[in-house]
């Protein structure tokens, strides 16, 4: 590898020699897609949507095209950790329930 230094010179370029095993790798690299700016939706109230958006001017949450689309949510796991919270916590809502009914009836 040459190396030049100038001091008050014409900025020259200088090439570096790559090993061909570095090139091979950087060139399977895939090219980053263009950028199409910001998400073109608008929320209710006006704020825009901050994700990047995909070729159709939309991210992938707002986009009308089902290609581009996200997977629908699967609601399972939600609904499966509302029952077990239900199931703990009913012992101490129903014990303030029959509490509650004592003290009312007390008076």
């Amino acid at each position: 590898m040459e190396r030049r230094v100038t001091v008050n010179d014409r900025i020259e370029r200088v090439e570096l020699e790559v090993p061909e095993e570095l090139e091979s790798a950087s060139a399977k690299q895939v090219e980053p897609s263009p950028a199409h700016g910001p998400c073109l939706y608008l929320g209710p109230r006006g704020e825009r949507c901050s994700q990047p958006a995909l070729p159709g001017g939309y991210c992938a949450r707002h986009h009308s095209d089902p290609a581009f689309r996200l997977p629908g949510r699967n609601y399972t796991r939600v609904l499966a950790a509302t029952i077990a919270l239900a199931l703990i916590v009913w012992p101490y809502v129903s014990d303030l329930v029959r509490e509650l009914f004592r003290w009312l009836t007390s008076r």
